[in-house]
């Protein structure tokens, strides 16, 4: 299910909710924010 999302643009608000420091960085690391157990669920 997780899989039908697509992000295509994060914020400032977004980069420093999940800890990142750039939007690089946080689509780098998209797998470890909504991994398996984030679908559990849909």
């Amino acid at each position: 299910m997780a899989a039908l999302v697509k992000v295509v643009a994060v914020n400032e608000a977004t980069l420093k909710l999940f800890g990142a420091q750039s939007a690089e960085g946080f689509f780098n690391n998209i797998i470890n924010t909504f991994g398996p157990d984030s679908v559990d669920g849909l």
